[in-house]
């Protein structure tokens, strides 16, 4: 008797095809078996959707192919699925039996079909629509996939969902923790200052003949202490908060309750420059003073830092946490509690910083200013001033009524300078004089030459070519401009 037996499910066979293919070293058999071998390897290397033909067994090999790549984590399906996806007797008996049912013609378009589409990734959703679709049509054996859907179900549930709300809830947390870290390195930098620089320094004054006064040490740290205390106050109240962060997410109120504590750091940065100075001056009249500061930049705690750098610290600080609340407002939603406390805090913080922002504009253009007039000798003091600022400077032929040199040209916010060589080596410059912009007039000639008035006096500017006075010259009435609207300002200003 033959391995297997031959059932035609579908239409009747032929008597003599129904011998052939029962004898397996008969030819058709042997061309059938190899027809079938290259259906299954065609399937094995191409993920696609199957053609809607009738051949179960390619259907049953595309199902058994799916139902392993979508559940191959799920051990108890796959001795079964092994089993399904090898070749056996049986589904060689199928689909046998139904091969001959297919017209040659439908079976060569269909196999074309399958070689054209050639290797693809699908959609694995795109792929069970399509089936799904299909087999509601065809009515086919390929079913519902019912445990395809529960298995992409399960993964597209366990999908992690990332939420606005957990964003901000994070960047939140990110945040306020960095205000931890750099508030308790602040405060112990405060505490070096303090330790290792303001208290031995006030030792030292109690010595006979000290290198350093009372009043320069009470100068040059002004209001240290206080801020010191201050800040271990703060961060006092920053950890305690961020220990109970999980279940009180706020930290608006606290900077919001440090307000009437900034006019401490408004005095400090006020009184820097001063105290700066007042260093300087100190280490230049005593070499013992500047031996004892290098002694104590070298003690590993200081890091290395000299005076200068722990000074800076306080008025670094306060530009720290506006830019470290404008980020924490950023990721806190309006309904959030801490929105309001943070804006307002703020608003308050902002007022320090505008003014801390302004002495270092007034400070930078002082240096601006001094470096440009660094090679003038005589008296500066009425020229160097917080509110002016240094513009440009350039060389001309200077007429002032009978005399003629050449000089330089100082242009300010609010006035114009001009000098004169000391000698005829020297490169350092005299003051000859120094006019005020708001009362003066500003012309020009066909000869070059810019005419400045004053108090019924007339200076001349002249240069060899047209172009640099129409340069300068728009440059002197344009600085004029903007110092007659600020006047302006001001006076609308006082009137209110």
């Amino acid at each position: 008797m033959s391995d297997f037996s031959l059932e035609s499910k579908t239409s009747p066979m032929d008597s003599s095809i129904q011998s052939d293919l029962s004898q397996s070293d008969s030819p058709l058999y042997k061309r059938v078996a190899s027809s079938s071998a290259q259906h299954h390897s065609r399937l094995k290397h191409s993920f696609v959707s199957p053609p809607n033909i009738r051949n179960s067994y390619k259907l049953q090999h595309y199902k058994t192919k799916t139902e392993i790549s979508s559940m191959s984590n799920n051990t108890s399906h796959d001795d079964s699925l092994l089993q399904k996806s090898t070749t056996s007797r049986a589904t060689m008996r199928e689909c046998v039996s139904r091969t001959p049912d297919l017209s040659y013609r439908t079976r060569k378009s269909r196999h074309s079909e399958l070689r054209s589409t050639g290797p693809s990734v699908v959609n694995q959703n795109h792929v069970f629509d399509k089936l799904s679709l299909r087999n509601s049509k065809t009515n086919s054996s390929l079913g519902s996939y019912p445990s395809l859907t529960k298995k992409l179900s399960e993964n597209f549930s366990k999908a992690p969902v990332t939420t606005t709300q957990d964003q901000f809830q994070k960047e939140r947390t990110r945040i306020a923790q960095e205000i931890h870290e750099t508030e308790e390195k602040y405060v112990g930098n405060l505490e070096i200052l303090l330790t290792k620089y303001q208290r031995p320094l006030l030792a030292v004054t109690a010595i006979n003949k000290p290198f350093i006064s009372e009043a320069d040490v009470r100068t040059i740290f002004s209001s240290l202490e206080i801020l010191y205390s201050y800040n271990c106050m703060l961060l006092e109240q920053i950890r305690q908060r961020m220990a109970e962060w999980n279940s009180n997410p706020m930290i608006g109120d606290i900077f919001l309750r440090i307000g009437p504590y900034l006019k401490v750091y408004t005095d400090y940065i006020n009184n820097f420059d001063l105290a700066v100075s007042t260093l300087s001056k100190a280490k230049e009249a005593s070499s013992r003073l500047t031996d004892f500061l290098a002694a104590i930049q070298k003690d590993p705690v200081c890091h290395k830092l000299d005076i200068y750098s722990f000074l800076i610290m306080p008025v670094q600080r306060v530009p720290r946490y506006a830019l470290l609340l404008k980020e924490l407002i950023k990721h806190t939603p309006t309904e959030h509690p801490d929105f309001k406390g943070l804006n307002a805090a703020l608003v308050k913080i902002e007022l320090v910083s505008g003014h801390l922002n302004t002495r270092k504009r007034e400070n930078e253009a002082t240096e601006e200013l001094l470096e440009a007039t660094k090679d003038i000798v005589g008296d500066l003091e009425h020229i160097v001033a917080p509110h002016r600022k240094f513009i440009l400077s350039f060389s001309a032929v200077i007429k002032v009524e009978d005399k003629k040199f050449h000089g330089k040209v100082f242009l300010f916010n609010d006035s114009l300078m001009y000098t004169k060589p000391k000698g005829l080596i020297d490169t350092t410059q005299q003051i000859e004089d120094h006019l005020g912009l708001d009362k003066m007039v500003v012309g020009s000639d066909s000869s070059n030459r810019i005419h400045l008035g004053r108090d019924g006096q007339i200076i001349k500017l002249c240069f060899d070519k047209e172009q640099e006075r129409d340069d300068y010259l728009k440059k002197i009435l344009d600085t004029k401009e903007q110092l007659k609207s600020s006047l302006m300002e001001k006076t609308k200003g006082n009137v209110k």
